[in-house]
């Protein structure tokens, strides 16, 4: 039985209130919630009457299984520990209908409890019952791009409207996607409310300024002022901290003079801020003016050491001015009010488009009887807040229903989640069971509030009557040098003005574990690779480099492997909680643990080349991936051939083949046209030129590219995208290329993802490959990549995955890699930035100037946007450090120690725990922070350089190091062949690493023969052993010469054609045959049926043959277009020829549609094959008829084929006739063939065939 501590036992046992548990990483969380429903239903009730929401489906389907695995262990034990009659006990009973109830229980993802809610109460808000979801996002994408473009349209054609200024100042020259991105960004983010109408419409009010001056505004004094003086109170910070530096440090009294006459400028200035003019305002700040400062102090460091700390703050104080001048008083007021002005009539403008593609966008999801994800959340809190009877009375019905709404993840709920679940909820006493972790809500892309937890934390600490709220501190997880590595960094990051959170003595980690041992070695430590090289600004908008020759994240990369490799060579450094003992490491054990998938293909190439098997299941965003990227510009050009970029990089792929220089030949045939127009005159004028080798080699390649390029093009005008794309992978072979590069198998399975998603696009209402490239491209744009093609993985290998990806799991070793990469910002950069209180800041775009002014509004936004996105940055710091049991390792790329050390030191002289804000927001990275929160830890001491902290970590118990990598210190990746590991390499890898092996003569004798080996039955493999009549007949179609005395051969390449299995191209499946009018063929076997079927034992006559025939389409034997087809005539016409007459006269005799087999020596059917060939082949065939004589045996031969002379069917089945006739002979010997016949139907005429000779 589970020991549960104090809190968990609280957790499980409260009641009569709403529970808010806030449990920390790793405190078990789960086995508390199941504990708790378990108690639930021992005190009486259902399972089917708690309400449990998850927040993935997967994590719906574990619980269940947990619950059911409870439920049965305990169903066990009562039936193992009691006697017979426990089985009919009622604790036995409810235990199994609990069981019962388990599958139709409520424990799901909210969405799957709306789609139920609205099957159930459709009709409380007159909704049409019948629907389908649209599960899969390519249909509803399509969809609303099809219902904007006819929106848009109706707008542009308003004259009275401002949205071609609207395009105008959110588009570009060359299209309007970025308005239309903006529209489904807002649509998107306002779904996300309970009342999205409403949450849009008052989007134009920020920018209304009601009075003659801005200041006296609404809108600056409720928002911009409290910044303002926000601001102003910390350059007053800055300044208090640089006296205090200099008056500790004897700065000469003029500098502490100038300190002391700003601050009183910046108070001056805050105080002035409600009441002042925006002119007088933009006046002063401009001009404030700063004392000059002594930088340095001959022969006195400690002087000249504090002058320079003085020096920084100051800076900062200056840099505050310049944004304040920059950001908010750049304008003069009349400019302000105009911008704000027009601001407020784009913003009106956009709202209006906006409502306008959502009524459209719901008609046209009503119309196709269609739902999305939204709808359903939206939908039920239409049926919830429904006023009528029908509304009220299931409202009333789902609150008696649920005892307790239990909602898992709190922490990543909306607003718009929130309210439905408050209306499921009852009041006093309340039945809420909440739990989460704010500190893990990493999903704000996701439009997850996690203030909604806060807010409630907040509240239920200060209100007890509204909520009892428990904290689950302990980690049960990892080993103690992990939580206080955490709690140390955290408690200096995290704080409410900066990460939304204040990390106190509740939200610290507490080490929960009893098992570990005390020998147990905790490694934390930074892996960090200097590069020599300063760290470069990047924009995180711009696309990733897919080949890059120096790819500077490869040194910290092959430290980390070369990490794992000693780690796999030490004895037993992993401790297995489940024995109690050590055990050596595997690969499974450790996870890499990536802020992006920029770099993953460099792992898997590293990994691969250090022989370390490795799992990724992203490998790249998959819109980026090499295969992709070619295989969407080829059929771009498919489309549409005259796009030059399209088609440079299709000649440039493996697909055609040509290099740069060849690409230039081509050019230079035609310098002015387009591109494909220069391949079209070198390829129509080349043959006719004098060749060159080079020209020619130029010319093979574009041949080849334009016969496929000519067939792909017909194709797509003919056939499916899906048929389109596979013959695209047979003909050029890619599909199997790709599967020989590095990381093959991930390649090929995003190749098939993408023939799977055109079926799926196909499967719609949308057709076509231009609308196809088009949905392509714009999922790119919106960065909406498909959902990861899955491959095929080894389990014994180490993991790759995203921060997000690793939430709610656990390795014994994690490497936290990147951690020098950038905070992405671009969010904070868009033309528009959206936020639920803050509403919509925007980039005004003067009409007659086309100059771009960035309003107020959009200032404050930016703020609140940029500030909840450093938030989540801890947070999913914070996530990822969790991860780790027992060993953690930090890694990422500097320039050298030494610069580092020196950017960290700054915060050197902070004089409390927690960082100061203004260091912390300035920070670029991860590790930065890292930097700031390790550099005073006295771990790092031999970094201070000679500073000392005025905040000393002395107590702290955390141990860490630092590990340094450089060039030189970390060996190449390409494994050399005194490996202790190439004994077990595979040959492959020994191939691709180039080797150089001595080897010994009788070893290359050995070597070459096996290289020059040829299989001696080459020829057999033209043909196969078991073989029909029709498919050999030509070897027999000579009529003079005889079947066994002349040895009739035909060679093997001659028979390939009609051999089986050795065609160049399979058969079209059946089931992908396109129905047609029946073929001669098929009018030939239904007649042959019909002759097999006829009774003989009375004259046949047309009437016979009809009921015949009749009968067996009844049957559904035959088809009733195949029957109208056969000729009725021919088939009484053959009975009534001598033949036929001999064979009514002797029914009895007649055989008919007779089976046989035949075995011939090789060189009898084959001239390649020699006389002393021991194999054989196995003929297998069907006898029209033969009848029995007295004279011998009659074999006869049907033929439906149209022939001007019957004479015609002799040289065309004498062969298969004889064949025939040969079998008979083996099958009745001694008795001999008399005679031989084939009886053309179509002409009505016997024709005898010559015996052999």
């Amino acid at each position: 039985m589970t020991n549960f501590t104090a809190s968990q036992q609280a957790v499980i046992t409260q009641k009569n209130n709403n529970l808010l548990v806030s449990a920390s990483a790793g405190s078990g969380k789960t086995t508390v919630l199941i504990e708790r429903i378990m108690r639930k239903i021992e005190a009486g009730t259902n399972v089917d009457q708690l309400l449990v929401v998850t927040f993935t489906n997967l994590a719906a389907k574990h619980m269940k299984q947990k619950l059911e695995n409870q439920l049965n262990a305990k169903l066990s034990t009562l039936l193992n520990d009691s006697t017979g009659a426990a089985t009919a006990s009622p604790v036995v009973k409810r235990l199994r209908q609990q069981l019962n109830l388990l599958g139709v229980a409520n424990i799901s993802t909210l969405d799957a409890f709306c789609l139920r809610l609205i099957q159930r109460y459709y009709y409380v808000i007159d909704l049409d019952p019948v629907f389908r979801l649209l599960t899969d996002n390519t249909e509803g994408l399509l969809i609303r791009d099809q219902v904007w473009g006819d929106v848009r349209e109706k707008l542009y054609a308003d004259q009275d409207s401002r949205f071609a200024q609207l395009t105008a100042n959110f588009s570009n020259d060359r299209s309007d996607d970025g308005l239309s991105a903006l529209i489904m960004r807002l649509f998107d983010f306002a779904q996300s409310t309970p009342n999205p109408t409403e949450w849009l419409q008052q989007l134009p009010a920020a920018y209304t300024i009601e009075t003659p001056t801005v200041t006296a505004s609404a809108f600056y004094q409720q928002q911009l002022l409290p910044l303002l003086q926000e601001t102003g109170q910390t350059m007053q910070a800055n300044l208090t901290q640089a006296i205090a530096v200099a008056q500790t440090g004897e700065l000469e009294d003029k500098t502490i003079k100038g300190l002391t006459e700003a601050q009183q400028g910046v108070q001056t200035l805050v105080a002035q801020l409600p009441t002042a003019s925006w002119n007088d305002l933009r006046e002063q700040i401009a001009t404030f003016k700063f004392g000059r400062l002594k930088k340095t102090y001959k022969d006195e460091p400690l002087r000249t050491s504090a002058a320079a700390n003085v020096g920084q703050l100051v800076q900062t104080v200056k840099d505050q001015f310049k944004q304040l001048t920059e950001n908010y008083f750049a304008a003069d007021e009349a400019q302000v009010m105009a911008v704000m002005t027009g601001s407020a009539d784009l913003v009106t403008e956009l709202v209006h488009a906006t409502l306008a593609f959502k009524q459209a966008f719901a008609a046209e999801k009503r119309q196709r009887h269609v739902l999305d994800f939204s709808d359903l959340e939206h939908l039920t809190l239409q049926i919830l807040t429904s006023q009528d009877d029908s509304g009220q009375g299931a409202l009333a019905q789902l609150r008696a229903q649920f005892d307790e709404i239990m909602v898992d993840e709190y922490q990543d709920i909306n607003s718009l989640q929130e309210k439905i679940l408050q209306l499921l909820a009852r009041q006093n006493p309340g039945n809420m069971f909440m739990v989460g972790d704010v500190k893990q809500s990493i999903y704000q892309f996701r439009l997850a509030d996690p203030l909604l937890f806060l807010h409630k934390y907040h509240d239920y600490g200060q209100n007890p009557a509204h909520g009892d709220r428990i904290v689950l501190a302990e980690n049960f997880r990892s080993v103690e040098n992990v939580d206080n590595l955490a709690n140390l960094i955290f408690s200096q990051l995290m704080d409410a003005p900066v990460g939304q959170i204040d990390y106190d003595d509740a939200a610290k980690l507490k080490y929960g574990p009893k098992d570990y041992p005390a020998d147990l070695a905790q490694t934390t430590s930074l892996l960090l690779y200097q590069s020599g090289k300063a760290a470069v600004e990047t924009d995180e908008d711009a696309e990733p480099t897919t080949f890059s020759i120096d790819d500077p994240s490869e040194g910290s990369i092959t430290m980390v492997a070369q990490k794992i490799l000693a780690l796999k060579a030490q004895d037993r450094p992993i401790y297995d909680r489940g024995t109690g003992t050590y055990r050596p490491f595997r690969y499974s054990d450790a996870a890499l643990l990536v802020p992006t998938r920029n770099h993953n293909l460099t792992i898997i190439d590293i990994f691969k080349r250090l022989q370390i098997p490795i799992v990724v299941n992203d490998a790249q965003n998959y819109f980026q991936t090499t295969e992709i990227r070619i295989m969407m510009a080829l059929l771009s050009i498919i489309d549409n051939p005259y796009q030059d970029i399209p088609l440079v990089a299709v000649l440039r792929s493996p697909i055609v083949g040509l290099d740069e220089n060849q690409l230039v030949y081509l050019r230079i045939q035609n310098k002015t046209s387009d591109y494909f127009q220069a391949l079209r005159d070198f390829y129509a004028a080349y043959p006719g030129r004098e060749h060159e080798a080079y020209g020619d080699q130029v010319y093979a390649k574009i041949d080849q590219f334009m016969s496929q390029l000519t067939e792909f093009r017909d194709l797509a005008r003919r056939n499916q995208l899906v048929t389109l794309i596979w013959r695209i992978y047979d003909r050029t072979g890619f599909l199997d290329y790709v599967g020989g590069m590095p990381a093959g198998k991930q390649r090929q399975a995003n190749l098939n993802a993408l023939y799977e998603r055109a079926h799926t696009y196909e499967a719609g209402s949308f057709k076509g490959l231009f609308q196809f490239v088009r949905f392509i491209k714009r999922m790119q744009e919106k960065d909406q990549d498909l959902a990861e093609a899955v491959s095929e993985t080894e389990t014994e290998a180490v993991s790759v995955m995203t921060i997000h990806g690793s939430k709610g799991l656990e390795y014994p070793v994690v490497f936290i890699m990147d951690l020098d990469k950038q905070f992405n910002q671009s969010d904070t950069r868009q033309s528009a930035l959206l936020d639920r209180e803050a509403g919509i800041g925007i980039t005004y775009l003067d009409p007659k100037t086309r100059v771009k002014y960035p309003t107020l509004p959009r200032l404050m936004t930016q703020q609140v946007v940029s500030q909840k996105l450093r938030a989540e940055e801890m947070r999913k710091l914070y996530v990822a450090i969790t991860r780790a049991e027992q060993q953690l390792y930090l890694v990422g790329t500097v320039e050298s120690m030494t610069t580092a050390a020196e950017k960290w030191r700054r915060v050197m002289q902070d004089k409390t725990l927690v960082l100061d804000a203004q260091s912390r927001i300035m920070a670029k990275s991860d590790l930065d922070w890292l930097g700031q929160t390790l550099i005073r830890h006295p771990d790092l001491k031999a970094y201070w350089d000679g500073e000392q902290p005025a905040y000393s970590l002395a107590e702290d118990q955390t141990r860490v190091t630092i590990e340094l990598g450089d060039a030189t210190s970390v060996a190449p990746v390409i494994p050399q062949s005194d490996a202790p590991n190439t004994a077990e390499s595979s040959a492959v890898d020994l191939v691709e690493a180039d080797l150089d092996v001595d080897v010994d003569q009788v070893t290359q004798q050995q070597i070459q023969r096996l290289l020059n080996f040829k299989y001696p039955d080459q020829v057999a493999t033209a043909t196969t052993a078991y073989q029909s009549v029709s498919e050999v007949k030509r070897v027999f179609e000579d009529p003079d010469t005889a079947l066994m005395q002349a040895n009739p051969t035909v060679s093997v390449q001659q028979s390939r054609p009609s051999s089986r299995y050795v065609t160049e191209e399979l058969a079209t499946p059946q089931f992908l045959q396109t129905a047609q009018a029946p073929t001669g063929a098929d009018v030939g076997s239904a007649t042959h049926l019909v002759l097999e079927q006829l009774p003989l034992d009375a004259p046949v006559t047309t009437a016979v043959v009809e009921q015949t025939i009749a009968a067996l389409v009844m049957k559904t034997i035959l088809t009733e277009p195949v029957a109208a087809l056969i000729d009725v005539n021919s088939v009484v016409a053959f009975y009534a020829s001598e033949l036929g007459q001999q064979i009514l006269a002797t029914p009895n005799k007649v055989h008919r549609e007779v089976p046989f087999s035949l075995l011939m020596p090789t060189w009898r059917l084959f001239d390649d094959f020699s006389k002393d060939d021991p194999n054989k082949i196995l003929i297998h065939g069907i006898i029209d008829g033969y009848l029995e004589t007295d004279a011998g045996l009659i074999l006869f031969d049907y033929k439906t084929d149209h022939v001007a002379q019957p004479a015609a069917l002799l040289k065309r089945y004498t062969g298969q006739v004889k064949l025939y006739a040969a079998a008979l002979s083996s099958m009745y010997a001694p008795q001999v063939v008399a005679g031989q016949y084939l009886y053309s139907l179509t002409q009505q005429a016997l024709i005898p065939v010559p015996k052999s000779l």
